[in-house]
């Protein structure tokens, strides 16, 4: 939790305190039902009206500043997982990059990123707030009558141990509903990028079969892993009903052989939320935690760049690029074998070969797009020049002339600064020379 709320440290404090404030406000909901009918103050309804009016008051106050602040924080720490991940990801290589399949990638984005919010620092943060609540109701309730508190304690314990048979299935059920979530992107994905084709070649009725599949998968996996939770949250739900409701019995008796007082019991019942939530809850919340920490070490790895540092800073105009030996294949196939050429700066060179001979692949790696050993620019080694300085000194016309997602005088100055005279004048010259 710390490595996520490092960069709001501050905030993250703030809502702790909050938190510890509203578990305070829930106890003295407890402590002043006590006294409404213990302490006769049922006589002066006036004195009651003031009393419940400035209660309502501080705890609409506490409990709305607790929920913005938490969600604040929630929000922050998501801005920071994006940025960490697109900060890591522009900074690798074009190779480095395209390991990974873009629904991969959206899928950490989005579902991923959730995950760990909605389960990861929601429970945390929930963990935290019953922790204090337990500790709080306990000591209420143990003034009273320690009776009902090892009782309460008692029936927690079992509840727990209950809850914690289906941990592993609940991790199990929440990494498959993820793995559904990604081949459901990346079957969107392939419909989107081959649309045109589907089409031209009527094959509607075989993609949407595949659509359907995967759809199901994920319709399957949502309700094994969904359901599941709903299931256990009903059977802690009446658990903890049917020991509210012993609880009154067991006060009931106490009274009977006046260990208790009626407002005593109240004060209990209502306390006693504090005390039977907080454990029933627990459980369910650990194992969120617990399901969704695979999925926070996955962004927190990738938001790491593992590339090697390239330390050569290339300042220097380009005179010539040096292959010396050049070897590269895909897979058992070689590709391209080059020996012994040099190719000097102001010449023009021809590369000619049949689809799939190696031309693209030959440009991809003299443009660090692919890793390759034996090539010397102004004789340092371009694998260990580093690309940013690199780039600068040369240009080239990619075949896939896609423009980027910039305005158009990003598109044009490719983020250089450039005035708009300047620009204007560089727009006509290329338009005079088409």
């Amino acid at each position: 939790m710390f490595k996520l709320v490092q960069n709001h440290k501050v905030l993250y404090f703030i809502s702790l305190i909050l938190i510890v404030s509203y578990s305070v406000v829930d106890l003295l909901k407890s402590i002043l039902m006590s006294y409404i009918f213990d302490d006769h103050l049922l006589d002066s309804i006036l004195s009651l009206i003031v009393i419940v009016l400035i209660f309502l008051g501080v705890y609409l106050i506490v409990s709305s500043l607790q929920q913005y602040v938490v969600e604040v924080l929630k929000n922050k720490i998501r801005y920071s997982l994006n940025k960490n991940l697109y900060q890591s990801y522009a900074s690798r290589n074009i190779e480095s990059f395209q390991k990974k399949d873009s629904s991969e990638i959206l899928n950490e984005f989005n579902n991923e990123v959730n995950v760990v919010i909605d389960n990861y620092v929601s429970s945390k943060l929930n963990v935290f707030s019953l922790t204090i609540s337990l500790i709080l109701g306990s000591l209420y309730i143990a003034n009273l009558s320690v009776e009902i508190l090892m009782f309460l304690l008692f029936c927690a314990f079992i509840t727990i141990l209950i809850n914690s048979i289906f941990k592993n299935s609940l991790k199990k059920n929440q990494m498959n509903y993820l793995d559904s979530m990604k081949q459901w992107l990346c079957s969107i994905k392939n419909l989107c990028r081959c649309f045109n084709d589907i089409k031209i070649l009527n094959l509607e009725k075989v993609f949407c079969d595949g659509l359907d599949i995967e759809n199901k998968n994920l319709e399957q996996s949502t309700l094994k892993n969904n359901g599941f939770i709903k299931i256990l949250t009903s059977i802690n739900s009446f658990i903890s009903q049917a020991m509210f409701f012993l609880t009154l019995l067991f006060g009931i008796v106490l009274i009977h052989y006046n260990r208790l007082t009626v407002g005593q019991l109240l004060g209990i019942a209502q306390a006693s939320n504090m005390v039977i939530m907080p454990i029933v809850n627990y459980a369910n919340l650990r194992n969120m935690i617990q399901s969704s920490k695979p999925v926070l070490q996955k962004l927190l790895d990738n938001s790491i760049c593992s590339e090697e540092k390239e330390p050569i800073i290339f300042d220097e105009q380009i005179h010539d690029i040096k292959i010396k030996h050049l070897s590269y294949s895909y897979g058992v196939r070689q590709i391209l074998d080059l020996n012994n050429l040099v190719i000097d700066q102001g010449k023009k060179y021809l590369v000619i070969g049949k689809s799939g001979d190696g031309k693209s692949t030959f440009l991809d790696i003299l443009t660090k797009q692919k890793k390759a050993d034996g090539i010397y620019v102004n004789n340092k080694d371009l694998k260990d020049v580093q690309f940013s300085t690199y780039a600068d000194k040369f240009s080239y016309v990619n075949q896939d002339n896609d423009l980027l997602p910039f305005s158009f005088e990003q598109n044009i100055t490719l983020g250089r600064k450039m005035s708009k005279y300047s620009l204007k004048d560089l727009v006509t010259m290329m338009l005079a020379y088409k």
